[in-house]
């Protein structure tokens, strides 16, 4: 038996979708979420967080080698990752670099924007 309940907690205009799933006959029930729109949400708070573009490079990694999320967002997350590579652990780096590298944190952040956005609220 589950129930589909609205969610607790928003970003933007979505919602998490949380399901009610009975475990066993004698009534308990657990919460348990989507884990894509879960996560999504985790990833775009990080990203509104992130001060550092080390903090960047982290999430963007993370994302990378996640395999629940869409080809476009792990491409954009590819795309950052590649940007910061090499200069990631240098104490300083070029200022063409980093603005390159923020240029496509804020593509890879707009597409978890829209993908949190395109996913189905429950009712």
């Amino acid at each position: 038996m589950k129930l589909s309940l609205p969610s607790d907690r928003r970003i933007g205009k979505s919602e998490l979708n949380y399901e009610w799933q009975e475990l066993a006959p004698s009534s308990i029930f657990v919460r348990s979420c989507d884990m894509t729109q879960d996560q999504l949400t985790i990833w775009l708070e990080t990203a509104v967080n992130a001060k550092t573009h080390r903090e960047i490079y982290g999430l963007a990694k993370e994302i990378r080698e996640a395999g629940n999320s869409s080809p476009e967002i792990r491409k954009a997350a590819r795309k950052v990752v590649k940007c910061l590579r090499d200069v990631i652990d240098l104490p300083i780096a070029e200022a063409s670099v980093l603005a390159k590298a923020d240029r496509r944190f804020a593509v890879l952040v707009n597409q978890m924007r829209d993908e949190a956005s395109a996913q189905p609220i429950a009712a």
